[in-house]
């Protein structure tokens, strides 16, 4: 029977990366279809759909709604990560991290809503 490795440090920094790497998508995903719908909606309801607006909601409004997502998840996966590896932090001061941890995750969900509805009507501004 062969001998089993220990684990090492490389090893493990491999698994968080993959980790991190598929928490940090899956977030990018969930932005970036929140801001296709919410905006082709908003874009059907208020302007005319199928035409370049709705073009212009898929094609740079993806690439926007990484960044937008980047920008609250970021700060939230260290907070978050702060929380977790730092136990022997004063159980006010857990609370408070985690608590600015959901405000970042719901300004991300409120960003992913709001950032289509803006785009719309600066492509409405400027297209018209």
């Amino acid at each position: 029977m062969p001998e089993e490795e220990p684990i090492s440090k490389e090893m493990t920094a491999t698994s968080e990366d993959a980790a991190y790497d598929s928490i940090a998508s899956s977030y990018s995903k969930g932005a970036i279809f929140i801001w296709c719908i919410v905006g082709w909606i908003y874009a059907a309801v208020t302007w005319h759909l199928f035409w370049v607006p709705g073009i212009l909601i898929f094609f740079p409004g993806i690439f926007i709604a990484g960044l937008i997502a980047a920008i609250f998840f970021v700060p939230f996966r260290l907070v978050m990560q702060k929380v977790i590896n730092a136990w022997e932090l004063e159980r006010r001061k857990r609370v408070g991290l985690t608590m600015l941890a959901t405000l970042l995750k719901l300004g991300g969900f409120i960003a992913a809503i709001g950032g289509p509805i803006g785009y719309v009507k600066l492509l409405r501004h400027f297209l018209r």
